[in-house]
């Protein structure tokens, strides 16, 4: 785990199973951003993975056949600005409103079965309940779109 300080009020911690981590979600303004790297020594297929927001459990689903090569960083923007910053396929367009909570938030990666990969997480003025989220797991519903699961509830 990997404990940055970005700002005075602003603490980040980011975890990985793999070799793509949530590498900075980004929160002020009209502009917010998450960047996702892949940080293997191979190219990750990420099509079809999903990165989600936990505390609004808003979702960003990659496009079919995405791919990221050694080393290279995606990001992902939202809010007000989202649509200024569009260099694809490096910048993905989430949404034009916000996503990210202000007060700290959890992102997850989930892969193409919906099983947690990497986690970002950032508190705003120290909310270490945000540390304490177990383990995730997305399911997909037909009429209700996606839903965050606690892995021990599921299994």
């Amino acid at each position: 785990m990997t404990t940055t300080k970005y700002a005075e009020k602003t603490q980040a911690a980011s975890r990985s199973r793999g070799g793509v981590e949530i590498t900075e979600i980004w929160n002020w303004g009209w502009s917010e951003h998450a960047k996702l790297t892949n940080t293997s020594d191979r190219v990750a297929d990420v099509g079809g993975w999903v990165l989600g927001a936990l505390k609004e459990e808003k979702v960003f689903r990659f496009p079919l056949g995405f791919k990221l090569e050694p080393g290279q960083t995606v990001t992902i923007h939202s809010g007000a600005n989202a649509t200024l910053k569009q260099d694809p396929p490096l910048d993905q367009y989430w949404n034009s409103e916000p996503i990210w909570a202000n007060r700290g938030d959890v992102g997850i990666l989930f892969d193409a079965a919906g099983s947690e990969v990497a986690r970002y997480v950032y508190r705003m003025h120290g909310n270490p309940d945000l540390d304490a989220e177990p383990e995730k797991r997305l399911g997909e519903h037909e009429l209700d779109g996606y839903e965050f699961t606690d892995v021990a509830e599921s299994e």
